[in-house]
């Protein structure tokens, strides 16, 4: 199914993607490489498929309302929050493992899978609660982070 034209708003910008659900060599359900964009998949983490519980990550200090992409980018590492877009395809199909709380709060991040288009923009992917439904979309890199954006990880375990 092909779904043209879709819009979405996250953090006061407008971005257009075309929907489309795909088999690719990399696996993603929605390859960016694959659609009308001119995008090249930079950094993917594996995913081995099995069942997990994702983790919710603040990533703002104290303070802190937002912050650019590249502090965003660096605490994640130290976060340990680097879910890929596979991690995030997997909670499309099983919804139910997602939080009711995270509802409509929550932009949830998987900066584990980087995608870059020929303008040299970065954009990975996010999950965004709408009309009922966890949907898959795209952030760009060059911009801020709000605190209703989270990267997602595994669960600590201490």
């Amino acid at each position: 199914m092909v779904k043209r034209g879709a819009v979405v708003l996250f953090v006061g910008f407008t971005i257009t993607f075309s929907l489309l659900g795909c088999a690719s060599v990399v696996s993603f359900k929605r390859d960016l490489a694959k659609e009308d964009y001119d995008f090249t998949l930079l950094e993917d983490v594996p995913f081995d498929g099995k069942l997990f519980v994702p983790d919710i990550v603040e990533f703002l200090k104290t303070g802190e309302s937002c912050v650019s992409s590249e502090v965003t980018t660096q605490r994640d590492k130290e976060l340990n929050a680097h879910l890929g877009q596979r991690h995030a395809e997997y909670l499309l199909k099983h919804q139910k493992l997602i939080p009711k709380e995270w509802r409509g709060k929550y932009f949830l991040t998987f900066p584990g899978t980087v995608w870059w288009d020929s303008s040299g923009s970065r954009a990975i992917p996010y999950l965004y609660w709408y009309d009922g439904g966890w949907y898959l979309s795209f952030h760009w890199l060059r911009n801020v982070w709000r605190s209703d954006c989270r990267p997602m990880r595994f669960p600590v375990v201490l």
